[in-house]
């Protein structure tokens, strides 16, 4: 019997069925493909594994999936930060996010082994599908290690690896400012505060009427408003008519939603890399293949007015605003 799985979702949350049958409810944050046979299902900062060839969970959400991100702080930026700021010996002054596995694993697999840290020791997770528990030499390096493991933005602001060591702060104010060193001051009372600081990443402790902005984002362009709208397409008229040509209009109108809602990165060449949840409706040429959306993109300029396309789950709308003139 062929193996037919489908991602669901709900408005706020993701799950998994094979042949209509639920397999992962409907309460995971994210939920990628790792390699063919193995598919992870992230909930806040921990993630599991669903095995397609035995078809079950090889692991519960026991493996760690957020990485430290240091990205550049820009000039205009500047005066609205309220965290710790950072320097090293890459150019630039940098402050600390967060990123996740399902986003950036490509940066650090080795070889055909990717290596992630567990609440039961590291994991060994090969391309071929295989999953095991790491029995190498010298496990407490290891674990530090992985532990040392970030991400920062390099020159070209593309995500890179590094060492968390490699970053210090900036002034003794911002190591003060730094939120995980607060907690670490209060051992006794430390997770009831990040329980009341961060209750997204507390899902069972959340009201049912207050749940996280989901990752996902439904695009219609039907439901876009029409200042908004008219705004991108005059913008798009000066490079072409868009009345003899809708279907290249409204795929770029597509590809710049999607670069204002976030879901284009850019790889380690530097190439743009679309969302797997939305490159399925980018065009596709005679062969199959996608068009370049990163020529798109800067031939039509859509970095200057991909911003008003940002659609806000919170409020169920978009913000006609953005479209008038500052």
């Amino acid at each position: 019997m062929q193996q037919n799985y489908q991602v669901t979702f709900n408005g706020y949350y993701f799950g998994l069925t094979l042949n209509g049958e639920t397999i992962l409810p409907c309460d995971n944050d994210r939920i990628w493909r790792i390699t063919d046979s193995l598919i992870g299902f992230r909930k806040g900062s921990y993630c599991g594994i669903y095995c397609k060839r035995k078809q079950c969970v090889r692991y519960e959400p026991i493996l760690k999936a957020d990485i430290p991100y240091f990205r550049k702080l820009h000039p205009d930026e500047e005066q609205h930060l309220t965290r710790a700021r950072f320097t090293s010996s890459f150019p630039g002054i940098y402050y600390k996010t967060r990123g996740y596995l399902e986003s950036y694993d490509y940066l650090f697999w080795k070889r055909d082994k990717l290596l992630v840290d567990s609440t039961q020791g590291v994991i060994e997770i090969h391309q071929t599908g295989e999953i095991r528990p790491y029995k190498g030499k010298k496990k407490e390096n290891l674990v530090t290690y992985l532990d040392q493991r970030c991400l920062f933005e390099d020159e070209y602001n593309l995500p890179s690896t590094s060492k968390r060591s490699s970053f210090i702060y900036l002034t003794e104010e911002d190591k003060e400012l730094d939120e995980e060193l607060f907690l670490e001051t209060f051992p006794s009372t430390k997770t009831e505060i990040i329980s009341s600081m961060y209750p997204l990443n507390c899902k069972d402790r959340l009201p049912k009427s207050s749940p996280a902005e989901p990752v996902y984002k439904p695009f219609d362009i039907n439901n876009i408003p029409a200042v908004i709208k008219n705004k991108v397409t005059t913008h798009l008229n000066s490079f072409f008519d868009t009345s003899t040509n809708e279907s290249m209009a409204n795929h770029l109108i597509y590809l710049a939603w999607c670069h204002g809602n976030g879901f284009v990165t850019r790889d380690n060449r530097g190439n743009i890399r679309v969302d797997p949840w939305y490159d399925d409706n980018l065009i596709q040429g005679n062969n199959g293949e996608l068009i370049s959306s990163d020529e798109l993109y800067q031939t039509h300029h859509l970095d200057s007015i991909h911003h008003i396309l940002y659609y806000s789950t919170f409020m169920n709308s978009y913000f006609e605003v953005l479209a008038f003139p500052n």
